[in-house]
């Protein structure tokens, strides 16, 4: 019959013998393909150079919205409502073409099921409010910059913008030239009706003068 070593769940190694499989639980945590395990399951794979898939999570079912998810919950609340909890979910889009995945995350602001609020699609887009970013970053709603000291100017062929923390202003850096002001008026903005001078060195490229 063959034997096995402590804590290890037995498997037929072959035709009638029992021996070790790779799941080692000490009462406490659960690891395979480690002993002994550090987490409640602790996986360990070796991949050197590559993507090693230590989890893979899949849905059957191909057709679009469908999807796999990982769901995070901190509640004494067992149902199946998703409640308190936020998740990460692989999602089938079929958008371009038959098969591409997004990767979609989910928050709950108070007791109800979690609601999707960011998504990287098949393209890499990045999508923060919305399910379909048409461009790198696609912001659906204000967003904040918070203040910072002077950082290096942007590299040739690229541009930067920060915002001052001690002029309280935006400052953009274009091919690698020094910062100027992204908008005029200060930190303070500009009055309802009042008319506002610009540096166009310092505007964003595709700014004109007014003729």
């Amino acid at each position: 019959v063959g034997g096995g070593t402590l804590n290890y769940l037995p498997k037929f190694t072959a035709s009638g013998t029992i021996g070790n499989s790779q799941i080692f639980d000490d009462g406490t945590n659960l690891g395979i393909g480690i002993n002994p395990p550090w987490y409640k399951t602790d996986v360990v794979i070796s991949s050197s150079g590559t993507l090693g898939t230590a989890l893979r999570l899949r849905n059957a079912n191909t057709t679009s919205a469908t999807a796999a998810a990982i769901r995070f919950s901190n509640t004494t609340n067992n149902d199946g409502t998703g409640q308190y909890s936020s998740y990460i979910a692989g999602t089938r889009t079929n958008l371009p073409t038959a098969g591409a995945q997004a990767l979609a995350f989910g928050t709950a602001p108070d007791g109800n099921p979690p609601v999707e609020r960011v998504r990287i699609d098949s393209s890499g887009y990045v999508g923060i409010g919305t399910t379909g970013p048409n461009t790198a970053l696609d912001v659906n709603g204000a967003f904040s910059i918070r203040g910072m000291a002077l950082p290096a100017v942007s590299p040739a062929g690229q541009g930067r913008i920060y915002f001052d923390s001690t002029a309280n202003k935006l400052k953009v850096s274009e091919n690698a030239g020094v910062y100027g002001d992204l908008v005029g008026g200060g930190g303070g903005g500009v009055p309802a009706g009042a008319v506002s001078f610009f540096n166009l060195a310092s505007c964003p490229v595709g700014w004109t003068e007014l003729i």
